[in-house]
């Protein structure tokens, strides 16, 4: 479409009718080219948020809402302060609050020539459930067994959309008995607005050492941070989208060297837009459109 319109461009200035000004032509095909590179961004920001982000319960598209703690094993120091870093400046930059030291790891990153088997082995002795929530034997076998070069685990928890905390000793009264019980108060419920919110409580990331080769150090590490940023389905058709999650896909034909524009516009607006808005992907798309044509 652009490259018919410049065509048109320089047919208009070729055969302006007399009193009509070269330039103005020129300066009206201009915005046209821009409106249409604009529709077409809007389009393709659409599909990408309709396919690649998981809608939690078809609810809110989940992420962390509470400080990220990370840990990456079996990689030299180097390497392994190196996805940190890169990790924590990514992280610093679309607003995701980073924990201080000492904390409670939450965020796993594990390279391994064999990651399921070691994933079997650490089960083994911290039991699947501290390590897979409430997930079934199925989902967990599917996650397992499905050959990738990065695998990603999300365990996820709500929260109240309004930020209000749980209080354990609000009484609840039912009929003659009066009992005690964990709640959340909810104000201002409204049709427009999620009461609660899904927030990424974890993630596991699995490295298949086997599978990276030929890949640059700093792809997988700006692959691993937009992976354990956000909540993605990997089975999703990423198209010609200039994303790094194309990076295993098709990656003689992506040319994504690091985290792009496209990357850093979603990062941003998921967690910059209203968690609790049922029109929360619209929200992403527009704040997405509005970064990448500026």
């Amino acid at each position: 479409m652009v490259v018919a319109l410049s065509l048109l461009g320089g047919t208009a200035q070729a055969d302006s009718p007399a009193g009509t000004s070269t330039s103005t032509a020129t300066d009206t095909l201009s915005q046209i080219t821009v409106e249409a590179q604009r529709q077409d961004t809007e389009k393709r920001a659409h599909e990408f948020v309709s396919h690649a982000p998981v809608q939690v319960n078809s609810e809110s598209i989940a992420r962390w809402n509470k400080p990220i703690c990370p840990m990456v094993a079996g990689l030299p120091r180097a390497n392994g302060e190196y996805i940190l870093e890169r990790l924590s400046d990514i992280a610093a930059a679309i607003g995701a609050a980073p924990a201080p030291s000492g904390c409670n790891v939450n965020l796993v990153i594990v390279v391994a020539a064999d990651p399921v088997a070691l994933l079997k082995t650490w089960a083994a002795h911290v039991h699947y459930q501290n390590l897979f929530g409430d997930a079934g034997g199925t989902q967990i076998d599917r996650f397992l067994n499905t050959p990738r070069a990065v695998r990603v685990w999300y365990n996820h928890e709500s929260a109240p959309a309004n930020g209000a905390v749980e209080t354990p000793d609000t009484p609840l009264t039912t009929g003659a008995e009066s009992l005690k019980l964990p709640s959340t108060r909810v104000y201002g419920a409204s049709r427009l607005e999620y009461t609660e919110v899904w927030s990424i409580a974890s993630v596991i990331e699995l490295v298949d050492s086997s599978r990276i080769k030929g890949f640059k150090f700093g792809q997988l590490a700006d692959y691993l941070a937009m992976a354990a940023l956000a909540e993605f389905n990997f089975d999703a058709d990423f198209g010609t989208m200039p994303t790094i999650l194309r990076l295993f896909n098709a990656p003689a034909e992506t040319g994504i060297a690091s985290l792009s524009d496209w990357d850093q516009a979603y990062l941003k607006a998921l967690y910059h837009t209203r968690q609790s808005s049922t029109v929360q992907p619209g929200l992403i798309t527009q704040s997405m459109v509005h970064d990448i044509n500026h």
